[in-house]
């Protein structure tokens, strides 16, 4: 049972370093990717038409989660997977082995 918990911890590690990799990238590799540019575009039509949308997305933990975009840690959650780093780090370090 712990080796099953260590493993999906360590994928869950290595998902979020992907994606760090992805959050600190420049402009171009994020304006080259289509779900950034979806993101964007949801973003923008939003704040046109004065109006949220509701998307629903895998978080870091692999739970689906309703997101109200154009607020703001929905948009980080939809184009990233998490909010904050260092507190998905902690969150990963010391509560998913729970």
């Amino acid at each position: 049972m712990i080796k099953m918990k260590m493993s999906a911890n360590r994928e869950l590690e290595n998902l979020l370093e992907s994606r760090l990799k992805f959050y600190h990238s420049g402009k171009l590799r994020k304006m080259l990717n289509l779900k950034f540019i979806f993101s964007k575009m949801v973003e923008k039509m939003a704040i046109l038409l004065d109006r949220p949308f509701i998307l629903k997305k895998n978080t870091f933990w692999l739970e689906r989660m309703l997101l109200v975009i154009p607020e703001e840690v929905s948009l980080n959650i939809y184009r990233n997977i998490f909010f904050e780093e260092d507190l998905t780090k902690y969150l990963l370090k010391y509560l998913v082995m729970v």
